[in-house]
């Protein structure tokens, strides 16, 4: 069943692949979170989303990287929201396994701005120009859960 997913993750339509990957997250196959990992690629905003949120569900310590350069990525609230909550949850229950250049760039995380967009008669506007407001995530947690790995490994910045 499994490759069945796999299959539609990477040919199925967005709703499709938004489907597999909400599915994913309720999965103990280890295959999961590879997909998953691919699935933060899906050129779907909401499969991404859907995705950021799963690795923070089920993920270890290799997604912390792969959710740093989406946070860095993201350029609206709602992904970013979810993948800074999704890297903390991530970070609370395996940050003692992740590798020190992860949670050194953890640890530096500058707080995310970028435009909040707004969902008009089935568009989405990510312009300054077209209803956009700026805003700015608080990263602070994330650098916090780092910084407190970082002491307790004898490191520092």
């Amino acid at each position: 069943m499994m490759w069945l997913r796999l299959a539609l993750l990477r040919f199925g339509n967005d709703l499709t692949r938004r489907r597999i990957v909400k599915s994913l997250n309720r999965s103990s196959d280890p295959r999961a979170q590879e997909a998953l990992l691919m699935a933060l690629a899906d050129q779907s905003y909401l499969v991404r989303k859907e995705a950021a949120q799963a690795l923070g569900d089920i993920g270890d310590a290799r997604v912390v990287a792969p959710l740093l350069n989406l946070i860095e990525e993201s350029f609206h609230y709602a992904m970013a929201r979810t993948a800074v909550g999704a890297l903390e949850r991530v970070l609370d229950r395996a940050a003692d396994v992740a590798i020190r250049e992860d949670i050194l760039a953890a640890a530096i995380l500058d707080d995310v701005n970028g435009i909040y967009y707004e969902h008009r008669q089935g568009i989405a506007w990510f312009s300054k120009t077209r209803s956009g407001r700026p805003w700015i995530m608080d990263c602070s947690r994330v650098r916090q859960l780092a910084h407190q790995e970082m002491l307790r490994r004898g490191l520092t910045i």
